[in-house]
């Protein structure tokens, strides 16, 4: 059976520092950034 990870969000003090960590280590990628005006 083959597992497949859809959806992860993180909580993190240094957005670029993380991006650039999880892309380089685990092969993820950023699909999308919340409107910081929204308040989200």
């Amino acid at each position: 059976m083959k597992s497949e990870l859809h959806h992860i969000a993180l909580n993190v003090t240094d957005i670029q520092a993380s991006v650039k960590f999880y892309s380089k280590y685990f092969g993820f990628e950023e699909v999308a950034k919340p409107d910081p005006s929204t308040g989200a």
